[in-house]
């Protein structure tokens, strides 16, 4: 199981209602990012400067026009990647501006989400390493508010 961060400012309400994520074939490190998940990886989804959900892949990345409700801006070509997801939404966003020096010391060294001064890359899809994972997960779980939700997770993990 691998973990994964995701930027969803322009297209996060569409791929969540989809149930999706979706990213052109293109040759940014970001998109490309799409290739590595598999079936069962868990991402965390960032909306704004808050973690409003955490997904579960329900499958490996697969090749996919672009959904019609991203094609209405016509913003990316037609030909892209997909993962489905299982998207649980979290009561109680988590706004990451609060957490930053930890998540700058706990994030990959290449290709990250966040840069030095704590701002988000440009970017889609980046790497989660397995500390970064677990300090949200137990960030987000002391929030009785996402309990439900942290609980199934914990389950997923313990399971995996």
């Amino acid at each position: 199981m691998k973990f994964f961060f995701v930027f969803q400012n322009k297209t996060f309400d569409r791929e969540q209602q989809g149930g999706y994520l979706w990213a052109p074939d293109g040759h940014c490190a970001h998109w490309q990012k799409m290739r590595s998940v598999i079936c069962g990886d868990i991402i965390f989804h960032s909306y704004r400067p808050k973690i409003v959900a955490i997904s579960i892949a329900k499958t490996d990345c697969y090749a996919a026009c672009q959904p019609a409700e991203l094609a209405i801006e016509q913003l990316w070509d037609n030909q892209g990647l997909q993962v489905d997801c299982d998207y649980h939404l979290l009561p109680s966003a988590l706004d990451t501006n609060s957490i930053m020096s930890d998540l700058l010391k706990l994030q990959p060294e290449k290709y990250a989400p966040f840069n030095k001064l704590g701002k988000g890359n440009v970017g889609y899809l980046f790497d989660c390493t397995a500390s970064m994972a677990s300090f949200l997960l137990n960030i987000l779980i002391q929030s009785d508010s996402n309990l439900e939700v942290m609980q199934y997770f914990q389950k997923v993990l313990i399971n995996s």
